[in-house]
């Protein structure tokens, strides 16, 4: 009889012989006797077997040695005409005791729906299956299930025995400690769980001189990190950590810390600075979120200077022009006295609003007025990226007062010329040449019709000086 049993557990061997035999144990070829170091076979029990008393004899080892290992114990038993009766022979074969380990051996974390094996590894080829089961107020038995769980065992290049417990998609279901049995053996336990991986990257857009803020969100137990341009911040780097602001609850049921990290009136310089963020679970980079700043300069336009004052029907154009490109369309105003300002919109064939980025790469908004009418008169600015320009510029529209008249007068006569001014803007001319003062006998009190003032004009001329005599008045260079 082959005994095959595991260092430090108990050996049991039984035979049996008639009473009347005479009765043998054996070690090797060595007789044992009630005096020697290794206990000998005891009686334990009796039975009848056809009308003879069979005598029951065992002997126990508690704890199995190493070096019973091949060993042969045996039980003879003769009558006294020497006739054998019983030759039982027990082979010991005694391997080590089973230990079990896994891989991994610590707790762990993997991504969600990742295929992920448990390895359970023998320090010796065991008797039967390796068993898995998931720890639990009672434990449950790890069963194959097609498309969820694998189950394998196998025999290594040693020679021991290994199983593998395989999740072919892990689910957030699968979080928890499992061991694995053989012999009735257990493991130590290993905690798995399984964590959604997040990998994003994101523009942070701002103006200088802005708040920038950014926040990420990591698993409670996690190690994060930050780092800016690739560089590990630590309490003592100048740049400021992300601090922790808050907790929360995630979607699938994990407890969150919320990390935030807000500059202040952020600066030019900063445009591509690099921040990263990153949480690490068990071994498993469940976060990495990466942040990139992109600074602009806050927008300033200014209007560029042009004529105050326009015939009727000329054309008119303003022409606004941004220090940057600008990230959204630059738009015309014109100022309402008691309401809100009114944007001007393009009108085909009427108004045209072109824009377009120069050389320098800024952004240059045109407003043009293909044939202006009196309507058209007002305060104008422009606003782009929410940011009014620096300057307004004013224009007015008249429909001139064009009158040309035929005069006879005597010789060193007085006689009277009526002539409209804007404001105080006049100019008198004879054959397109100024009119000197010395020429001009009497200026009468203007009368007044809004901004326009009538003058009166008292002239006396000889027989040599007719001719074509103007007055003008003039808005800027337009008369």
């Amino acid at each position: 009889e082959e005994i095959f049993q595991r260092k430090d557990k108990s050996i049991t061997m039984t035979c049996s012989a008639p009473r009347k035999s005479v009765v043998s144990f054996f070690k090797g070829d060595e007789q044992m006797t009630k005096e020697g170091i290794d206990e000998i076979f005891e009686e334990e029990s009796t039975e009848q077997r056809e009308n003879v008393e069979w005598v029951k004899y065992q002997k126990v080892i508690e704890f199995a040695e190493l070096d019973l290992n091949g060993v042969v114990y045996s039980c003879k038993a003769k009558f006294e005409r020497e006739q054998v009766v019983v030759d039982h022979s027990f082979i010991l074969e005694i391997a080590d005791a089973v230990v079990l380990t896994t891989k991994p051996d610590k707790e762990t974390f993997y991504a969600i729906d990742a295929k992920v094996t448990i390895t359970c590894i023998a320090n010796t080829k065991v008797v039967g299956d390796i068993t898995w089961y998931k720890k639990g107020s009672k434990n449950v038995e790890m069963k194959a299930e097609e498309g969820v769980v694998e189950i394998k065992n196998d025999i290594n290049g040693a020679g021991n025995s290994y199983g593998e417990l395989i999740f072919v998609s892990a689910k957030k279901s699968d979080n928890g400690a499992y061991f694995c049995e053989a012999e009735e053996v257990q493991s130590p336990e290993v905690t798995v769980g399984f964590y959604p991986v997040v990998v994003t990257s994101e523009d942070v857009v701002a103006r200088e001189g802005e708040t920038v803020s950014m926040t990420c969100t990591a698993p409670e137990g996690a190690t994060v990190s930050y780092f800016k341009n690739n560089q590990l911040l630590t309490s003592e780097s100048e740049e400021e950590l992300f601090t922790k602001v808050k907790e929360e609850e995630s979607a699938i049921g994990y407890n969150m810390f919320v990390y935030q990290k807000v500059i202040q009136q952020v600066k030019l310089s900063r445009d591509g600075e690099e921040f990263k963020c990153t949480a690490v679970l068990g071994g498993l980079t469940v976060l990495q979120h990466t942040f990139v700043l992109k600074i602009s300069k806050i927008a300033s336009l200014v209007i560029s200077e042009a004529d105050k004052y326009y015939k009727a029907g000329s054309k008119v154009s303003l022409v606004c022009t941004a220090n940057k490109k600008l990230d959204s369309a630059i738009t015309w105003w014109t100022k309402q006295e008691g309401g809100e300002d009114k944007q001007i919109n393009a009108v085909s064939n009427s108004i045209n609003i072109r824009e377009t980025l120069n050389s320098e790469k800024v952004t240059v908004s045109t407003l043009e007025y293909l044939s202006a009418k009196e309507e058209h008169s007002g305060t104008y600015y422009c606003k782009g990226e929410d940011k009014k320009s620096t300057n307004e510029m004013e224009i007015g529209v008249f429909v001139t007062k064009d009158k040309a008249q035929g005069l006879t007068v005597n010789d060193g006569v007085f006689f009277t010329i009526n002539c409209w001014s804007y404001k105080e803007n006049f100019e008198f001319y004879r054959d397109s040449e100024a009119f000197t003062a010395n020429r001009l006998v009497k200026s009468e009190s203007a009368q007044t019709d809004s901004d326009w003032k009538k003058k009166t004009l008292k002239l006396r001329l000889s027989k040599d000086q007719g001719g074509k005599f103007e007055c003008v008045s003039k808005f800027d260079t337009t008369a």
